[in-house]
């Protein structure tokens, strides 16, 4: 799952504003074409991106070359056929969530490697730079994510450590991307890997069961790998 925000700055010096996309909540910085790509994905692969508006006026999703489906609006699933390359994010009204939709892209078609843009579909806004970058890779080598927990039998109030394993990895060719630890849904800071492994500590205050599963999200070199989704029992305290 792929994150972006919508904000906008007014000027305290004139009546300007900066607009900005940005995968860091809060984070500011107008686009220049100089720009590196944002994101960069893996052709053969569908991906899915929630994006949430921050400003007090409506923003607009656009991206060019690919098309994408509407799964979810403010966080509640939809029933929406349509393919689309556009949709609009409502302003936020000051108070409350801030307003966002899910998509899912298709990154399938053999002819879309390159690099294109997405940006605010508002002309005044995508030339004041709210716009990104994005390229599509060549399918990247196999690997292989696995991961464990310790302790087996964990127990509410205590530590619980995640350790996902990566497999596969050539010798020369370290992996540059992240690993994600997703519990019960929920994406969970994302690790760098060293010497193959990356591990995650958390607390769970309650027993019951939750559901997990690790993904790596892949590099210049590695496509990404997810494992199956597995039940964590946690224990009472005694």
């Amino acid at each position: 799952m792929r994150r972006l925000e919508f904000s906008e700055e007014v000027s305290r010096n004139d009546a300007n504003t900066s607009f900005f996309i940005s995968t860091i909540p809060g984070s500011h910085a107008r686009f220049r074409f100089t720009d590196p790509p944002l994101f960069k994905v893996r052709q053969g692969t569908v991906e899915e991106w929630t994006i949430r508006n921050t400003a007090r006026e409506d923003h607009t999703f656009h991206i060019h070359q690919v098309h994408f489906k509407v799964l979810k609006i403010n966080d509640q699933s939809v029933d929406d056929p349509a393919v689309r390359d556009t949709v609009t994010l409502p302003y936020w009204k000051g108070t409350g969530p801030y307003p966002s939709v899910t998509i899912r892209l298709d990154f399938r078609d053999p002819t879309i490697l390159g690099v294109f843009p997405f940006h605010c579909h508002i002309l005044a806004h995508e030339d004041s730079g709210m716009m990104a970058k994005l390229e599509v890779l060549p399918p990247g080598l196999p690997i292989h994510v696995s991961f464990d927990i310790s302790p087996k039998l964990p127990v509410a109030g205590s530590n619980i450590t995640f350790t996902a394993h990566l497999s596969g990895l050539k010798k020369d060719a370290p992996p540059a991307g992240f690993v994600e630890f997703y519990i019960d849904g929920a994406g969970h800071p994302m690790f760098t890997i060293e010497n193959g492994t990356a591990t995650y500590t958390t607390t769970f205050r309650k027993p019951g069961t939750h559901k997990v599963y690790v993904k790596y999200n892949g590099d210049d070199v590695y496509s990404p790998s997810v494992t199956q989704e597995a039940d964590l029992t946690v224990e009472p305290k005694q």
